[in-house]
């Protein structure tokens, strides 16, 4: 009995019979990894042009609309049926929203122009009574229609304006606004 002995008995393997066995495993561990490398670059290929390139374009044009400049005809592509072609269709939605917003204001600017050149041709006064603000607007004109200095013209506090109605009168009035 050779354990009695305390012997220890080596079988020599050839070495063409480790290298043969071994190389398989190298070979198989080799195909293993340059197949998680192609998944990890045509993943990263993938992300890159469907999720990261569409958002940072995204993030590009909303800080050309946040810096004011920006082009109202420049649409993103909506492409496919994701959250990105939805965040794309809002953007586009966004941006057409603001071009009619600046149309509007532009057209609002032209028509306070037009306004204000009829006032100063008229020599009309007018007023604005804003009950929420407790305030009057009145222009230069009325202001000296109604014996107030030009200068007092603009936003003037209702009290300065209520001190110019006639004391039986002024009561009445006050009701009927429900000025306290």
């Amino acid at each position: 009995n050779i354990a009695l002995y305390d012997w220890t008995i080596l079988r020599i393997i050839p070495e063409k019979m480790i290298r043969n066995q071994t190389r398989a495993i190298f070979y198989t561990t080799i195909a293993s990894v340059s197949f998680g490398l192609a998944i990890l670059v045509f993943g990263y290929l993938y992300l890159n042009k469907r999720i990261v390139r569409p958002i940072g374009y995204l993030v590009h044009k909303f800080k050309k609309i946040n810096q004011g400049d920006f082009d109202s005809t420049d649409r993103m592509e909506e492409v496919g049926n994701d959250e990105i072609t939805e965040l794309t269709r809002w953007f586009n939605l966004t941006l057409e929203t603001l071009s009619e917003r600046e149309a509007d204001a532009t057209a609002l600017k032209a028509s306070e122009a037009r306004h204000n050149l009829i006032l100063n041709a008229s020599h009309e006064g007018i007023w604005d009574w804003d009950l929420n603000n407790n305030s009057i607007t009145m222009s230069k004109d009325f202001a000296n229609l109604i014996g107030l200095p030009a200068e007092n013209h603009g936003i003037v506090p209702t009290e300065q304006w209520l001190d110019l109605v006639h004391p039986s009168d002024r009561l009445g009035l006050e009701e009927k606004v429900k000025i306290t």
